[in-house]
């Protein structure tokens, strides 16, 4: 199941950039 992990890593890094809008 490395397949789930990365689907899940993924999400968990574009939550992060919604979160934090002013990363630049």
């Amino acid at each position: 199941m490395f397949f789930f992990f990365k689907m899940v890593l993924l999400l968990l890094l574009f939550y992060l950039n919604l979160q934090k809008p002013n990363y630049d």
